[in-house]
């Protein structure tokens, strides 16, 4: 029997406005479960530059998402995203993707 088996991701949700749904901050190495079921990438350590690192996140899980629904329309969108120049429809639309 393997002691260091892997650890399965606790079912965790956002809203469509991006909280967790049980209310607490979001941290370093959460796990989110999609609205198709699928886990995201752990949230990264943000710091200084985190506005920029959580939108990287949230681009590449959208891009990842879109590709396993074969939605090459997302997946073009997801690739055109800049993440220093992010809008709030930007992160709206991605939230509603992901888990709306």
């Amino acid at each position: 029997m393997n002691k260091y088996k892997e650890k399965k991701p606790k079912e965790m949700i956002l809203d469509v406005y991006g909280h967790r749904e049980d209310g607490k901050p979001i941290l370093k190495g959460d796990v989110f479960t999609t609205s198709t079921g699928r886990h995201t990438t752990p949230y990264p350590k943000v710091g200084v530059r985190g506005k920029v690192k959580a939108n990287n996140w949230l681009i590449e899980n959208y891009r990842l998402e879109a590709e396993a629904r074969h939605d090459k329309f997302n997946v073009t969108l997801s690739k055109a995203m800049n993440p220093k120049n992010f809008t709030q429809s930007d992160i709206m639309g991605i939230h509603l993707y992901l888990w709306g």
